[in-house]
């Protein structure tokens, strides 16, 4: 993403793992839930919906396609845990 497209638009900057860390303490929190949370976030969502963000289309689908991949891999990580 352009820097200028970042400081116009802040709300469309890709997301990171680490947004996610307070969401994460308190899931994985023996405490509280105990569970063993992971986060797969894609980048650029709403690059299909704002014209302005047409051009980055292609990165938008890749990051959703490794997204995909990675959340399938959990899930069979997870369902072979649990069997």
């Amino acid at each position: 993403m352009t820097r200028r497209l970042a400081q116009m638009m802040p709300f469309f900057q890709p997301l990171r793992a680490g947004r996610f860390s307070a969401a994460r303490t308190v899931l994985g929190h023996e405490d509280l839930l105990g569970l063993d949370a992971t986060t797969v976030t894609p980048e650029l969502t709403m690059a299909p919906h704002a014209p302005a963000l047409a051009s980055l289309l292609p990165l938008h689908e890749a990051s959703m396609t490794a997204a995909k991949d990675h959340a399938r891999a959990l899930a069979t990580s997870f369902a072979a845990r649990a069997a």
